[in-house]
């Protein structure tokens, strides 16, 4: 039986390399494109079983491509799943007529696309079905990693691709690690996993071992780590603020750029269904504009929650012009109402307002289990009110005043992200 063989169009290596490795190791045949115009050419010669496309590729519009393939009678019937940063719903109904099997949106939940996957080649994908969540995020040349829920191979996997995407984005060049293993009780079967994972963070660490911090306080993740040699200078703690103060010491000492905000995450943050949300910030990152990330703001509902109106009209100036939504409002209040009715993409909260201020807004949007992302404005920057913001379920911190191009590298936080 010949091999079923996949096209991927995709413009991100990393992604096209993940697949590429997933996808050997369960005897499909690959091929991969990074334009348009090349995919589109080896649809035609090679007629592949299916086609992974990224609605965002430059070069011809996606209805373009669509149009084309439709036209010719020898691939119009191949079946397409398309990946994009985000699709409004008049987007979504314009692909009807396009022989459109599924649609992902970005970051990609890997095992519904493999489930996808399966379904219309008819083919088996072994994945590893045990609990675990792994989240990700950036700030000053730290990645800060959550691990929860249990230990999950596949999920693993992906975390180097994940840290590479990040490190990459914001030429990181001396990254540290923080590892973070909570509501997890592991056990002897688990080793495996866990050489995978600290073989993983060993890679990508800079200056070796001693550049990595594992908090836990499950004594089989410390057994284990005292067992293995290799990894012997991988250092274990137990208190949260303790890691970080070290980690945030050593990478000021290490690099001249300031620090601007902190990135925690809660350890019982859940998110919605089993997508990783990565979130990353870094000062010294590449250029961000607003030409190189018009297409991700169309028609982006943005609110703006701030009593002060300068930081409003600022906001709503730096991204109306990309065709985003921009609604304001002076307190906390109004925009728990505006919720009601409305889904935001992107929330910029300030968090000391007269009436009802911004730790207030994120625990009743806890409360309602109202998960969206959350970008906090704050003249605070104490490590404790930090801390408490991210209890809290927020994505990333922004130190007043402000900057536009600050501000456009922490939407791209939310936004520009494959996994």
């Amino acid at each position: 039986m010949p091999m079923k063989n996949i096209l991927v169009i995709d413009d991100s290596p990393l992604f096209r390399e993940y697949l590429w490795t997933k996808c050997t190791e369960n005897a499909l045949d690959l091929t991969m494109s990074s334009t348009v115009r090349d995919g589109l050419a080896k649809m035609r010669t090679l007629k592949p079983d299916l086609v992974l496309l990224d609605y965002h590729i430059s070069g011809l519009s996606y209805l373009e491509v669509l149009q084309q393939k439709k036209d010719n009678a020898g691939i119009a019937d191949i079946p397409l799943i398309i990946t994009a940063k985000r699709l409004d719903q008049d987007k979504i109904i314009e692909l009807a007529p396009y022989n459109i099997s599924k649609v992902f949106t970005k970051p990609i939940q890997i095992d519904a696309l493999f489930g996808a996957i399966a379904q219309i080649l008819n083919v088996r994908f072994d994945l590893d079905t045990a609990p675990g969540r792994v989240d990700v995020h950036i700030n000053d040349n730290i990645i800060f990693i959550e691990i929860s829920q249990g230990l999950n191979q596949d999920k693993l996997e992906l975390l180097q691709f994940k840290m590479l995407e990040l490190i990459e984005l914001y030429r990181v060049r001396s990254p540290r690690l923080l590892v973070m293993i909570s509501h997890t009780k592991l056990g002897p079967a688990d080793t495996p996993k866990l050489y995978s994972l600290f073989e993983i963070v060993t890679k990508i660490a800079a200056g070796g071992q001693q550049n990595i911090r594992v908090l836990t306080r499950d004594s089989c993740v410390s057994a284990y780590l005292a067992s293995r040699r290799e990894f012997s200078g991988i250092q274990i703690e137990e208190n949260l603020s303790a890691a970080v103060e070290q980690l945030l010491g050593e990478a000021a000492s290490g690099e001249p750029a300031a620090i601007e905000g902190r990135l925690l995450s809660r350890p019982d943050q859940t998110g919605v269904g089993e997508s990783v949300q990565l979130t990353f910030a870094a000062e010294d990152g590449p250029p961000v504009t607003l030409e190189n990330i018009r297409d991700m703001l169309q028609n982006l509902k943005i609110a703006v929650v701030d009593d002060d109106f300068v930081i409003q009209e600022l906001i709503k100036n730096t991204f109306q012009r990309a065709g985003a939504i921009v609604s304001t409002f002076p307190d906390g209040g109004a925009y728990l109402a505006a919720l009601e009715s409305v889904p935001f993409d992107l929330t910029f909260l300030d968090m000391i307002m007269p009436a009802m201020d911004g730790f207030a807004v994120l625990q009743a949007m806890q409360e309602k289990e109202i998960r969206q992302p959350v970008i906090v404005l704050s003249a605070l920057s104490q490590r404790e009110s930090v801390i408490r913001a991210f209890k809290l379920g927020i994505k990333s911190y922004l130190v007043k005043p402000l900057r536009p191009g600050a501000i456009f590298t922490k939407t791209l936080e939310i936004l520009r992200t494959t996994f």
